[in-house]
């Protein structure tokens, strides 16, 4: 899969960020992972997949740490639109988690007793903050159509095409077809492979590079009218 980022004029700038983090998922630590991507309208402009630093006793203090993570990632891009984009108004940037416990944590109005370390209280009314502001909402999404998962998990082929269709086009990546990064096992496509692909991409590469320097048209170069030949027969010169 090589496909490359394509970004095109819209009228507004919301942003909108999608969540996830697999828990405990690190067998020698039992640390959990975060991932998460932040969109303006269908333009990615952030993502971040790391380990947690810290042991969540559960799934939903994974899930809520990887929100407060996100959440400080799409603060600072409100400030940046804000004073990038001269018709860019505040806007409540939307978040989107596929897990409920995480969500009541963070509309809940009272102290959380199970959070027992001063960096997750910290975490907790830090969204509060931000959602009694009105500077983020959050919404549900069910696993199956969080964009984020793949972030997180190796989910096969399948589930990372259809995700990062929603953000990119088919067009090939150039960073993307030279890049010698081999996916998990998992995670690999079968048919074409990425050496192919590579090799192929470079081989054609060449060829141009060296038919534009000796002079010699290359196929996939066209031909233009002569200005100068007016006998009305449509002949053309390559240039």
């Amino acid at each position: 899969m090589y496909c490359g980022l394509h970004f095109q004029q819209q009228p507004k700038h919301d942003l909108c960020s999608f969540i996830d983090a697999d828990w405990a998922n690190f067998p020698d630590t039992c640390q959990s992972h975060t991932g998460f991507i932040v969109l303006i309208g269908s333009h990615l402009i952030s993502w971040k997949s790391t380990k947690q630093a810290t042991v969540s006793l559960s799934s939903t203090k994974a899930e809520y740490k990887s929100l407060a993570d996100a959440c400080k990632d799409v603060v600072w891009l409100q400030y940046l639109l804000f004073e990038i984009l001269a018709n860019a108004s505040a806007s409540i940037a939307t978040v989107f988690v596929d897990n409920r416990g995480a969500i009541d944590l963070a509309l809940s109005q009272v102290s959380q007793n199970g959070f027992q370390t001063k960096h997750m209280d910290l975490w907790l009314h830090f969204i509060q903050d931000l959602i009694s502001s009105k500077s983020i909402r959050i919404n549900f999404v069910p696993s199956h159509k969080n964009i984020s998962d793949f972030l997180t998990k190796p989910v096969g082929p399948t589930s990372i095409s259809r995700a990062i269709s929603t953000f990119s086009t088919n067009a090939p990546s150039l960073a993307a077809l030279c890049s010698q990064a081999q996916s998990m096992p998992a995670c690999q496509n079968v048919g074409l492979g990425a050496n192919n692909a590579v090799d192929t991409f470079m081989h054609t590469l060449r060829d141009e590079l060296r038919m534009h320097k000796q002079g010699t048209p290359s196929h996939n170069q066209g031909t233009v009218m002569d200005p100068d030949h007016h006998d009305g027969q449509g002949q053309s010169n390559a240039t």
